[in-house]
């Protein structure tokens, strides 16, 4: 580490206002619970002071961060609004350490063992409520462009000879070449950027260039159709479908519960499946789907239109469709499907598929809602020789993964695959999504993202309620058994069987994904309202008529 310091530790620099560079990248990092500071993002510096695009000092990382001049540590601090960066007692700036070497616990201050302390020169904007100033580290050597560098933001104040510190909650780790790849990604139109950096990673194998690979697909969740029982529609489902081309989707995700009624709904796979568009559809079961009495024979052949997918089975062929679990390739991606519906059963001692409704695994039995044993070494399998083959894996279930907000017993085991196949490459898990909970949610844990999608259009759900829905209509459309469309009518939405127990959005809701090789995932949610403004008369985490839009950047090395 001494060695290193020598070499390029001691060119940290401030990054000034006035220096040609481009736009701070900033990325999804919540908020800090300290009222003071907060990493926003982290970018590349391939300029130097004076505009040169040539030698070490025009080469690193550099770190955005934010600075609340509201928040009572600051005013405490500077005991005024605007900060003056000749002030000697009050400074501020970030702590960088290569990712390797942060302790165990996450923590890192100014007594972290080689910890490099840089304080900024002048400001980068400031306003009467927001500081902003960025710190870039310059002169990487070739060796550490894939090593990570840890960056967290303080706020030191010396007063009587005594000097404190305010961290930030959150620390941003990031790598030159990950870094690197977005940026180039984010700037194809440039092209003497490009060559720039093709010209500073041109010996570095991580970096991906032109060579970045992207798709893009709409996603749903939780549809819940069923015929004078929800208000979800085909026309919902076609709005989605149009959003899907017009957004030139790739294909079309949706997360289970796509029906509470297989077999009595061909208008709704005819829709789904046979699209006018031509597009290719998939999906997950949920939990509804076999509530009607339908069988995994009925369900599985409906769940993607694709005939070219692997399926869970020793064939990798379909089958009888007693395996509902698949994967397919795309563009160097691979779309892993779960099927999450499965649960121990204490009478038979075997793991079993839910049989004729949601509720069909053994009550109170934490085993339910489950992959099961055999999925767990399928999924294992399907991971690992994703890595061997350098393709980058979406996965989709009905119930998530994430620590704070999974009700799947899988969660911890799951994760630990994910974790152990972007140990064998980075970058070979980068997104897990799910639905089931009609809220929204997002999580980076090792620099997977678990993102919980929202419901199409039931937002609210509890057994038991009351009549809330008085006059209001919506309009029913009525079909054959071929799906065929034989007329519609306006209807009174309490006259629905689960008006009582459901709350409705007043618009089909969805998102358009678009991940790329690099680590880079935007998602673009959509907005409605509750119909004629009854909303649920408690509001849980993330239940809103919304679909969060986001751009989040994964480290991948």
């Amino acid at each position: 580490m001494k060695k290193m310091r020598k070499q390029w530790l001691c060119t940290l620099l401030a990054a000034l206002m006035i220096l040609v560079m481009f736009p701070i990248a900033t990325v999804s990092v919540s908020a800090a619970s300290s009222d003071t500071l907060e990493i926003l993002g982290a970018t590349i510096r391939y300029e130097d002071a004076r505009g040169n695009t040539a030698g070490e000092g025009s080469q690193g990382l550099r770190f955005a961060v934010r600075v609340d001049k509201t928040g009572r540590t600051y005013l405490n601090a500077v005991r005024e609004g605007s900060y003056d960066p000749a002030n000697e007692s009050v400074k501020f700036g970030v702590l960088i350490l290569p990712a390797d070497m942060v302790p165990s616990d996450g923590e890192m201050t100014v007594d972290t063992p080689d910890v490099e302390k840089a304080i900024f020169d002048k400001v980068y904007a400031q306003t009467d409520s927001e500081l902003h100033f960025t710190v870039s580290l310059l002169g990487i050597p070739l060796e550490d462009f894939n090593r990570g560098f840890t960056a967290r933001a303080f706020m030191q104040v010396t007063r009587n000879g005594e000097t404190r510190y305010t961290y930030s909650e959150k620390t941003l780790s990031r790598s030159f070449v990950g870094v690197g790849n977005i940026f180039y990604e984010d700037n194809r139109e440039n092209e003497s950027l490009c060559a720039r950096l093709n010209e500073i990673f041109a010996n570095c194998e991580a970096y991906q260039g032109e060579n970045a690979k992207t798709v893009t697909f709409t996603l749903f969740s939780d549809l819940h159709y069923w015929e004078g029982w929800y208000i979800a529609s085909i026309a919902d489902l076609e709005s989605i479908m149009k959003r899907a081309n017009d957004s030139n989707s790739d294909f079309v995700m949706q997360a289970g519960d796509f029906t509470n009624n297989v077999s009595g709904s061909p208008e709704l796979y005819k829709t789904y499946l046979q699209n006018e568009y031509g597009l290719p559809v998939y999906g997950v079961y949920g939990n509804h789907e076999m509530e009607n009495k339908d069988s995994m024979q009925t369900v599985t052949p409906t769940l993607t239109n694709d005939k070219n997918v692997i399926w869970g089975t020793e064939d990798g062929k379909i089958g009888n469709g007693n395996i509902g679990y698949y994967y397919f390739d795309f563009n160097g991606f691979r779309m892993i499907c779960l099927d999450s519906m499965y649960s121990w059963n204490p009478t038979t001692k075997a793991w079993e598929h839910n049989r004729t409704n949601s509720y069909s695994y053994a009550s109170g039995n934490e085993k339910g809602y489950s992959l099961g044993p055999d999925q767990l070494l399928w999924l294992a399998k399907v991971l690992d020789d994703a890595a061997s083959k350098e393709l980058s894996c979406i996965v989709t279930s009905h119930r998530g993964f994430a620590i704070s907000y999974s009700e799947s017993p899988d969660g911890e085991a799951v994760r630990a695959l994910y974790k152990k196949a972007n140990e064998k490459r980075p970058g070979t898990v980068l997104m897990s999504i799910s639905g089931h909970l009609h809220t929204n949610h997002t999580e980076v844990i090792d620099n997977v993202l678990h993102l919980d999608m929202n419901t199409v259009r039931n937002g609210g759900y509890k057994v038991g309620g009351t009549a809330h829905y008085t006059n209001q209509e919506f309009e029913y459309t009525f079909y054959d058994n071929d799906g065929k469309a034989l007329g519609s009518s306006t209807q009174k939405i309490g006259y629905l069987t689960h008006a009582k127990d459901t709350w409705f959005f007043k618009d089909p809701l969805s998102a358009v994904v678009t991940v790329s090789t690099t680590g880079k995932i935007t998602v673009e949610g959509s907005e409605t309202e509750w119909i004629d403004g009854i909303v649920p008369p408690w509001k849980a985490s993330g239940m809103e008529p919304k679909v969060d839009s986001g751009v989040f950047e994964l480290q991948l090395y």
